[in-house]
């Protein structure tokens, strides 16, 4: 199979999709600090390692 071409338009809402799970993992554990209750302090530390693993899929695709 050939190489698809992805056009420029394409290309920067990904990245802002990428920015978007980025800001989303920092929010994540800033919140896990703030919270002295450790069963949902673990539910945000959570969220944030799946949002580490969007920011991973996202930066994969963008290097194509």
């Amino acid at each position: 199979m050939g190489t698809v071409k992805i056009d420029k338009k394409t290309i920067t809402t990904w990245k802002y999709h990428l920015q978007d799970e980025i800001d989303a993992a920092f929010l994540y554990r800033q919140l896990a600090k703030l919270i002295s209750n450790e069963k949902r302090k673990k539910v945000y530390l959570q969220l944030a390692d799946v949002e580490d693993k969007h920011v991973t899929a996202w930066k994969d695709l963008l290097k194509g």
